[in-house]
């Protein structure tokens, strides 16, 4: 059959015949907007409403009339924040500056240099103490942590994984602990050097104890076997220190009670009885704090029973007329003197109570330090030593700060 034309479309011949249900489906389809073809454009969005549009530009509008207004105020705003920030700046340039200068008169002493030191020494020691176990831990050397490292530790130290950021800790914690281990060593060493000289501070101590006269008979005693340890223990401890780095031989020091030992025997013995002699020294301190609090409660009490002159009242008798001749003036003077006494005297025992309590504390922190390291096997561990050290630490630093202002 021929081509005919059919609405404007072109239709081919076929052996079937045209059915009416597809021209009508094909009606249909060009009549229902839905059903659109894809090159024929899609019909545009419907516009929003006139309040859906304004409130953006009404919120864009005020912020730009805030904005505005803080830029005019800027100025101003900037002056004072830059004036305050030089106040702040010249403030702690100042702090600073008697912090430095006070730390170096504390360190310029060999007292307060020790002090800084020995709390230095201890820190890393404990610091070491803290390290050690945990690089163990992570290495696997013993029994795993009983936590498991948090995930965003992890991730910080080794995105790969658990295991590579439990390597990774291992490794720098193991690092940390040995160079603390090794600066603390030095320190000590550093330490030990600088008191072999130590003896002749114990001289002029005992010379000045052997001269006084004026002191209790008690706290004199113990003070001179204070001296007697102290001179031990100083004499033991360089010759450990000096054997240790070879220039002595510690057998000569030891070979007429035990020839048979070894020089390392030797040094060991050396160290053990030098710290007893210093356990021996720290044990005389808490009896001699121990007398010295019991004189002073008998002299608060004695002076507490008697009646406390009061500043100014000679001045007040003088007015009242009690005072016209010259010993009146005599006696009102030696009353103003005596209130004054009385305030130099409680200000004094402020200060000596101070000072008792610092030493008391000090000495408690040490008590166990000697102990431990006059037995063979030790006595507590080495956080302890850590901590105790510490604390002796501080209150030798505190007390050389404080007389360095």
């Amino acid at each position: 059959m021929s081509d005919v034309e059919v609405d404007g479309a072109s239709v081919s011949g076929s052996d079937e015949p045209l059915s009416l249900s597809s021209s009508s489906s094909s009606a249909s389809t060009s009549s229902d907007p839905e059903s659109t073809k894809p090159d024929q454009p899609s019909a545009p969005p419907p516009a929003p409403p006139k309040d859906a549009r304004a409130r953006p530009r009404a919120l864009f509008h005020r912020a730009r009339l805030l904005l505005a207004r803080l830029l005019s105020r800027l100025p101003a705003l900037s002056s004072r924040a830059v004036t305050a920030l030089r106040l702040r700046l010249r403030l702690l340039l100042a702090r600073l500056d008697a912090f430095l200068v006070r730390l170096d008169r504390t360190v310029s002493t060999p007292p307060g240099i020790d002090a800084v030191l020995l709390t230095l020494n201890y820190v890393l020691v404990l610091l070491h103490s803290s390290l050690a176990p945990t690089s163990s831990l992570l290495a696997g050397a013993s029994a795993p942590p009983s936590r498991p490292l948090p995930r965003a530790l992890l991730r910080l130290l080794a995105p790969r994984g658990e295991e590579g950021a439990t390597k990774a800790a291992a490794a720098t914690t193991k690092a940390a602990a040995e160079a603390a281990k090794a600066a603390a060593d030095l320190i000590a060493d550093v330490r030990i050097f600088a008191r072999l000289w130590g003896l002749l501070p114990v001289y002029a101590w005992g010379r000045a104890t052997l001269a006084g006269h004026g002191h209790d008979a008690v706290t004199r005693r113990l003070a001179l076997a204070q001296v007697a340890a102290c001179a031990a223990f100083q004499a033991l401890e360089n010759a450990a220190y000096l054997a240790q780095h070879g220039v002595v031989s510690a057998r000569r020091w030891t070979a007429a009670a035990a020839p048979e030992w070894t020089e390392d025997r030797a040094q060991l013995w050396l160290w053990l009885w030098s710290s007893r002699f210093w356990a021996v020294h720290v044990a005389l301190e808490l009896v001699r704090l121990a007398r010295e609090w019991a004189l002073r409660r008998a002299e608060k009490r004695r002076l507490a029973a008697a009646p406390a002159p009061v500043a100014g009242a000679g001045e007040a008798r003088k007015a009242a007329g009690d005072g016209d001749d010259d010993d009146g003036a005599a006696a009102a003077l030696a009353a103003d003197a005596a209130a004054l006494d009385e305030k130099a005297r409680r200000e004094s025992w402020a200060s000596a109570d101070k000072k008792w309590w610092a030493d008391l504390v000090l000495n408690l922190a040490y008590a166990p330090l000697t102990v431990h390291w006059g037995l063979e096997e030790g006595l507590v561990s080495e956080a302890v030593v850590g901590l105790l050290g510490t604390v002796a630490g501080l209150v030798s630093v505190r007390e050389k700060w404080e007389e360095a202002g």
